[in-house]
């Protein structure tokens, strides 16, 4: 493995690190940790976190652009999502407002979709970038892979297995120290994301998730059905970077 790719596939360490998860908020990995050392990032100028664009010119951008890559694998047209600075909703004539946004595909309680776009001013570098993407569900990494783009980004594709913790509250979801001990009962109810994410160069983060609600192979991705690829195309698609 050279400095400027890296891919593993790895046993998890021990220690349990615990993420809790609403089934609508799919782990998008857009939160670098900013607990790494300084080393382990590159500070950019990030973009004006006040979307000015015409609020129908984010809908339709974010929602057009997303599906006519996934739209062979995603079930409707999709809700876009404008968020504040308090991770709200906002309603059609705040969007301007708005500090990211996200359109989310399917069923969260069974298999959805998410892609998201907003400003980001640390960019991992590769060697870190599993972490950094993975946040605090490092400990739930089945496979990351991560790599420098020809523009100076980083591009990170990551696939995690979280456990059911509806007892903690509905929809709600933990990391896991060790996947080799989930039980057939707990695979059945676990949630397991795919997420390729690209660091951009520019200070802006996009990211596309996959989410399946239960998991019955050996490598836990058995029931994901959009290839890495296709996931890969909506990350990097210029279209999908913030203003």
């Amino acid at each position: 493995m050279n400095a400027r790719e890296g891919r593993r596939r790895r046993r998890l360490p021990a220690a349990v690190t615990v993420l809790l998860l609403a089934t609508t908020g799919v782990a998008v990995a857009t939160v670098v940790n900013h607990a790494s050392s300084a080393s382990a990032l590159t500070r950019v100028e990030a973009p004006n976190t006040a979307l000015t664009a015409d609020p129908t010119t984010l809908v339709t951008t974010l929602q057009e652009t997303a599906s006519g890559h996934l739209q062979r694998w995603v079930p409707d047209r999709g809700t876009v999502v404008a968020q504040g600075e308090d991770f709200r909703a906002l309603p059609a004539a705040q969007i301007g407002q708005a500090k990211d946004a996200y359109v989310e595909y399917g069923s969260p309680t069974s298999h959805s979709w998410r892609v998201f776009v907003g400003p980001n001013s640390d960019i991992p570098a590769v060697d870190h970038a599993c972490e950094a993407s993975a946040g605090t569900a490092a400990s739930s990494l089945v496979s990351c892979n991560a790599r420098r783009t020809s523009d100076g980004g980083v591009l990170v594709t990551t696939e995690t297995v979280l456990k059911d913790a509806s007892a903690v509250g509905e929809g709600k979801y933990q990391a896991v120290s060790e996947i080799s001990s989930l039980t057939s009962a707990d695979l059945a109810r676990a949630r397991v994301d795919r997420t390729v994410t690209l660091y951009r160069s520019t200070g802006t983060v996009t990211s596309a998730t996959e989410t399946v609600i239960g998991a019955s192979g050996a490598d836990f991705t058995d029931r994901l059905t959009t290839p890495e690829a296709a996931l890969t195309d909506v990350a990097v698609d210029p279209a999908l970077t913030w203003r």
